[in-house]
C-alpha cells in the first residue's frame, strides 16, 4: 500500500509504504479458531477410535499454523516513510514506530530503480546519496515500486540523477603530467 502526503506549510512530501496484508489480525485468528476446531474434532473421532497417535500431530500443525500466522501478523506492520522536504530526504523504517532513520541531503539524492537480475526476482528500489544507499519497498509490487520510483524522482529533483555542474564532471582515462602534456594511462 502507498500513501502520499503533500504539507502545504512547508511544501513538502510525505510518502508512507505498507505492505499489502489479506487478512486482519481480528481474522487471522478467526480463521485460526476455525481451523484448530476442525482440525481437532476430526482427530478427537479417529482418536475415539483408537487412532489416538493422530492428536500430537494435529497438535504440531496447529501450532505451525499459529506460528506462521503470528510472523505474518508482525510483518503487516512494517512501515517506510519518505519525507521529502526543500532541502532534506528523510526515510524511517520500523514496526508500530521509526527504529532506523536516515537523512540524504535532496540535491545530492538519486531514487534508483534496478532490474531484475533474473525474470523471477523484483526490480530493486532505493535512494542514494554520497555512497549511502537505502533501499526502499521490498514488500510492494514491481508496479507499485515503479510508481514510488516516478513520484520519488519528480519529488527529489534530476540534480543528482542528471547531474550538476559538479557532477558532470567526469574522469578521464587521460592524466594531465606537470608538464601541461597529457598520456593515456595504459
Amino acid at each position: 500500500m502507498v500513501a502520499t502526503q503533500y504539507d502545504e506549510k512547508d511544501g513538502s512530501w510525505c510518502l508512507i509504504l505498507r505492505p499489502n496484508v489479506a487478512l486482519s489480525w481480528r481474522q487471522a485468528k478467526l480463521f485460526l479458531l476455525f481451523t484448530a476446531g476442525v482440525c481437532f474434532a476430526a482427530a478427537g473421532v479417529f482418536a475415539l477410535m483408537g487412532m489416538w497417535l493422530i492428536l500430537p500431530f494435529v497438535g504440531l500443525e496447529i501450532g505451525a499454523l499459529t506460528l506462521a500466522l503470528i510472523i505474518t501478523a508482525q510483518r503487516a506492520y512494517d512501515t517506510e516513510v519518505v519525507h521529502v522536504s526543500e532541502s532534506k530526504v528523510e526515510i524511517d523504517k520500523g514496526r508500530r514506530r521509526p527504529e532506523r532513520h536516515w537523512s540524504f541531503d535532496r540535491l545530492w539524492s538519486e531514487v534508483i530503480l534496478a532490474g531484475p537480475g533474473h525474470p523471477w526476482y523484483p526490480t530493486r528500489l532505493a535512494v542514494r546519496s554520497r555512497g549511502e544507499q537505502v533501499e526502499l519497498g521490498r514488500f510492494l509490487a514491481d508496479e507499485e515500486r515503479a510508481r514510488v520510483a516516478g513520484e520519488l524522482r519528480r519529488w527529489i529533483g534530476p540534480m543528482a540523477g542528471l547531474g550538476g555542474p559538479i557532477a558532470r564532471l567526469r574522469i578521464s582515462p587521460a592524466i594531465e603530467r606537470k608538464d601541461g602534456a597529457t598520456h593515456r594511462k595504459a
